[in-house]
C-alpha cells in the first residue's frame, strides 16, 4: 500500500494552513472594520452631545381660579443653550408631600431657543393640591435621539392662585 510522498504531504499541509489563515484573516479584518466604524460613530455622537446644554428658565405652579376645576398646573420654561437640537422633553415634579407628577412631549427645541410646557398635576391623577409646595423639578431631553441631557432644580413654589 502506497501513500503520498512526504513532500506532497508537506505541500498540502502548508496549502491547507494558508487557506484557513486567509479565511480567518478576511473574517477578522471585516469584523474589526465594523467594530471600528461603530465605535467611531458612537464616539462622534458623544462628542457632539457633550456640547448640548439644557437650562430650566422658570417653573410656576398655579391653581387657576377661573377654571374652577381645582386643577393644579405646572408651567415650565426650558432653554436649549447648546449648539445642537434637543428632542422629546420629559419633566418630573415633586411636591413637599412627595407626590410626583411626570409628563413627556414630542417637541424639538432648536439651539438657542426656549419653550414653555404646561403639565396638569391635579388630583386624583398625581395628588397635587393647591396647598402644596413644588420642591423639585427635573427636565430631560434627548440629544440626537440617543443621549439624555438633563437639568435639575430645587424649588419652593406654592401651588396657589
Amino acid at each position: 500500500m502506497k501513500g503520498i510522498s512526504p513532500l506532497i504531504a508537506g505541500v498540502l499541509l502548508i496549502a491547507f494552513t494558508l487557506a484557513v489563515a486567509a479565511i480567518i484573516g478576511g473574517w477578522l479584518t471585516s469584523t474589526v472594520r465594523e467594530e471600528t466604524t461603530q465605535v467611531g460613530t458612537g464616539f462622534a455622537l458623544q462628542v457632539n452631545c457633550t456640547k448640548a446644554a439644557l437650562d430650566i428658565v422658570d417653573v410656576v405652579c398655579i391653581n387657576p381660579v377661573e377654571a374652577d376645576t381645582g386643577s393644579v398646573n405646572v408651567t415650565i420654561t426650558v432653554a436649549n443653550t447648546g449648539p445642537i437640537g434637543l428632542v422629546s422633553p420629559s419633566f418630573l415634579f415633586r411636591s413637599n408631600n412627595q407626590d410626583i407628577c411626570t409628563s413627556s412631549f414630542t417637541d424639538t427645541i432648536a439651539p438657542g431657543s426656549t419653550a414653555l410646557f404646561r403639565v396638569n398635576c391635579s388630583n386624583p391623577i398625581y395628588g397635587f393640591t393647591d396647598t402644596e409646595f413644588l420642591t423639585y423639578t427635573r427636565a430631560s431631553m434627548n440629544c440626537q435621539n440617543q443621549i439624555t441631557i438633563f437639568a435639575e432644580e430645587t424649588l419652593s413654589n406654592l401651588c396657589d392662585d
